[in-house]
């Protein structure tokens, strides 16, 4: 490849032009095999002639700036070969959430913490211009995005600055994605904000929002919190060309990424010992009672 161009979406979904051009490559394939899965799409092609498809050669693009997912790609190689290809869309789902706990909430107004996992008009308030909110997947879950929902009032009560974090335990936190002088610009705004490709590489099951400053109140509150995944994978439709000849249909389907088991095997050798543990609490406690009944 000599030189590319497209576009790329930014992280508030505004679109810009994409273009470069080659300063360096790599001799084998070695470079890539090193790249992480996150940030590389991998596909097995198919080209378009004589009123058929026919099997082409693996196709792998590393393309990352950092910022949304890439969408089209168009290059040029060093022997006149082009190509275009556009991702066809796919979306993550949502990741489910089985525990939030707030480091304040208010009970009494029924405006708490579990609020923030459905779709009802109801919300979570604290009365605090910062807080923490603990979230507790049913399984490791490394995200794409993530959304916030603003309350149906009080806009200065709405989240300006804060921290997103993943953690293997609930102990240990790791930054993921941070900011500052946000704003929600209507009541029940839905924002979504898209991970870097480096956050998006790990799957935790604690994810915790640090908000460290709302937009002015003495209270902060939000209506909703939703967690995405990344797609399973997306394949492409797009043309070929090479050099001096016409161009022909081109598409490919995603080469599924091998399973990493780092942060699985933490999570699950955790929950052996969780598991271990309530095990022996409960046989000393069945001792205890059967003692007990044979002094009766």
């Amino acid at each position: 490849m000599s030189d590319f161009h497209g576009s790329h979406r930014a992280a508030d979904g505004a679109v810009y032009e994409y273009r470069g051009r080659l300063t360096g490559s790599w001799t084998s394939l070695e470079g890539l095999d090193d790249a992480p899965e996150s940030r590389t799409h991998r596909f097995r092609t198919e080209e378009g002639w004589g009123g058929g498809w026919h099997a082409s050669p693996e196709l792998r693009l590393l393309v990352d700036d950092g910022a949304a997912p890439v969408e089209r790609v168009s290059w040029r190689d060093q022997r006149g070969n082009s190509g275009a290809v556009m991702l066809q869309a796919a979306t993550g789902g949502d990741v489910k959430v089985t525990e939030v706990e707030a480091s304040e909430e208010h009970d009494g107004g029924w405006e708490i913490a579990a609020n923030l996992l459905n779709d009802s008009r109801n919300k979570w308030l604290t009365f605090d211009d910062s807080a923490l909110l603990d979230f507790t997947l049913a399984r490791p879950a490394a995200l794409a995005s993530y959304s916030l929902t603003s309350a149906n009032d009080c806009p200065d009560r709405d989240p300006r600055d804060w921290t997103l974090l993943g953690s293997f335990d609930g102990h240990t936190w790791t930054p993921l994605d941070s900011r500052t002088g946000e704003t929600f610009n209507s009541r029940f705004q839905n924002r979504e904000f898209v991970l870097r490709a480096a956050a998006r590489a790990t799957a935790y099951r604690h994810y915790r929002l640090e908000i460290s400053a709302n937009s002015g109140a003495e209270e902060t509150q939000l209506a909703q919190v939703r967690f995405v995944e990344p797609p399973a994978g997306q394949g492409f439709v797009g043309y070929y060309q090479r050099h001096n000849e016409g161009p022909i249909g081109y598409r490919g389907t995603p080469v599924p990424a091998p399973k990493t088991t780092g942060a699985d095997a933490t999570e699950v050798a955790l929950d052996l010992e969780a598991a271990v543990q309530s095990l022996t609490d409960t046989a000393q406690t069945l001792a205890a009672l059967a003692a007990r009944l044979r002094s009766s």
